[in-house]
């Protein structure tokens, strides 16, 4: 899809030197997925083609496979084990045995290739409180930031994974002022 965009972007108005991906949930594991891909020069794009990636509550890693050098770091999954709104380890376990994605796939968890984090152009990166997921994002913007990537990030303590689904939350309008500021800084970086 994202060489189409590329290959299409000038039949669409747009512009194919001006892309990113982006992402919420499994979705932010893709819009790093194909970032990486595309950095890898594991596809038929210039290595540079993704200019920006902004990923929501990011799956990075998948429970049964986390580098121990991040285990003091990512506690989210027994932090918010049970008792979470929207997810909580048992479902989101459940999604990952319906994916049958291997837990050691570093073209899907992204996370566990630490090596390339440094290939990532500039990158916005939302995690929340009470999310499970919580750890991946905080864990792969910090190895980002160590190897010299621009990364922003905004947190929500407190806050359960997706939160900004429920419009009447008074927390929903400061994620969207945000979100459209991150994006706007992840295009401005480009």
């Amino acid at each position: 899809m994202f060489q189409w965009a590329y290959h299409n972007a000038a039949a669409l108005g747009g512009e194919p030197n001006k892309l990113y991906t982006i992402g919420t949930s499994a979705g932010g594991a893709l819009a790093f997925a194909v970032a990486r891909k595309v950095a890898l020069g594991s596809a038929d794009l210039p290595k540079n083609s993704v200019k920006g990636i902004a990923a929501f509550s990011p799956v990075m890693f998948h429970p049964d496979d986390v580098p121990e050098r991040y285990s003091s770091q990512r506690t989210s999954f027994k932090d918010n084990e049970k008792d979470t709104p929207i997810i909580d380890v048992a479902s989101l376990m459940s999604f990952f045995n319906a994916c049958n994605v291997k837990a050691d796939d570093v073209d899907y968890f992204v996370g566990l290739d630490q090596a390339n984090h440094a290939l990532f152009p500039p990158t916005y990166i939302v995690t929340c409180g009470l999310d499970p997921l919580r750890d991946d994002g905080k864990v792969v913007a910090g190895s980002m930031k160590n190897q010299g990537i621009s990364v922003r990030t905004d947190h929500y303590d407190g806050l359960s994974h997706c939160f900004w689904m429920f419009p009447t939350l008074p927390e929903t309008r400061e994620f969207l002022q945000n979100a459209f500021s991150g994006v706007k800084w992840v295009i401005e970086s480009m």
